[in-house]
């Protein structure tokens, strides 16, 4: 199953395989699988809230309220939309913003370093 991906997400799957070497199309079944199982886990629970969790970021939060048809006859989705950022999440924030691009920087060259030494080891 192939989702539409709008023009910012397609720039960020090409970005993510740019920088870590692995296939866009790997990438992007990543994605839709995290997505399924979201699904998965709200048909499970549907007037319940459903916790779903965002490496490294934290959970989101969704609670279905209902439907409700618009004005031109289109049918729309009512849900309550909660966050719960991780604290280390929230502290790579702050350390960005306070230290400027360098922490990027360098969870990139951990990143780089670990693949080198994992390619010399094999």
């Amino acid at each position: 199953m192939f989702l539409k991906l709008t023009d910012d997400q397609k720039k960020l799957v090409d970005e993510i395989s740019a920088l870590s070497g692995i296939s866009k199309d790997v990438i992007r079944e990543v994605w839709e699988m995290t997505l399924i199982r979201w699904i998965e886990q709200v048909a499970a629970n549907p007037k319940g809230m459903n916790h779903l969790e965002i490496p490294f970021v934290g959970q989101l939060g969704i609670r279905y309220v209902g439907d409700t048809i618009e004005s031109s006859g289109a049918l729309s989705t009512n849900v309550d939309v909660f966050t719960d950022l991780l604290p280390s999440f929230r502290k790579l924030i702050g350390d960005t913003v306070d230290e400027g691009p360098s922490v990027v920087i360098d969870l990139l060259k951990k990143k780089i370093d670990n693949a080198v030494l994992t390619l010399s080891s094999d």
